[in-house]
């Protein structure tokens, strides 16, 4: 039970983080030339967020397929995001 707490504690900042990241994109879409910066700037605090979540998950011995899981997800998340990062760049796709 003692790794419960701090996966509680994460995993509430992850989803603050995660609804910072959505409202980012969202700026980034009605305005292209909306800096990246911030952007990026939260997509590294989800993507440390999500590793130190896995770490906890893979300590705690708990669900171990919920790690795999996660990880993969994350992966696949990290992907996409810097995808669409790409994809934001003025002249990029023209």
């Amino acid at each position: 039970m003692s790794g419960i707490s701090p996966l509680l504690v994460l995993g509430a900042r992850l989803l603050d983080l995660i609804a910072r990241l959505e409202e980012e994109f969202r700026a980034l879409e009605r305005e292209p030339d909306h800096s990246l910066d911030k952007f990026r700037d939260l997509l590294d605090q989800v993507e440390g967020g999500v590793e130190e979540l896995l770490c906890l998950i893979q300590e705690a011995g708990v669900l171990p397929d919920l790690y795999e899981q996660a990880s993969c997800c994350f992966h696949r998340m990290v992907g996409v995001a810097a995808l669409l990062q790409e994809m934001e760049r003025p002249g990029k796709w023209n």
